[in-house]
């Protein structure tokens, strides 16, 4: 089970950085949907990279679990 949770709170965690960083800068591409006043955009570069930070991050905890042991 805590698989699931540690998988779940670094998804939410990418997400939320990534929105974070798109609002920074400004910038729609880092963000997965945006809303505007007509309707919503879906971005495909940003799940994708949303995705492949996620994995990323994962794998970096993951390893690093093993080290401590």
């Amino acid at each position: 089970m805590k698989d699931k949770t540690l998988t779940l709170f670094v998804c939410l965690a990418t997400l939320g950085t990534l929105y974070f960083l798109g609002f920074l800068m400004k910038t729609d591409i880092l963000t997965i949907i945006t809303f505007h006043r007509d309707g919503s955009t879906f971005s495909f570069v940003g799940a994708f990279i949303w995705v492949l930070f996620s994995v990323f991050v994962f794998y970096f905890i993951e390893l690093y679990k093993k080290r401590r042991k």
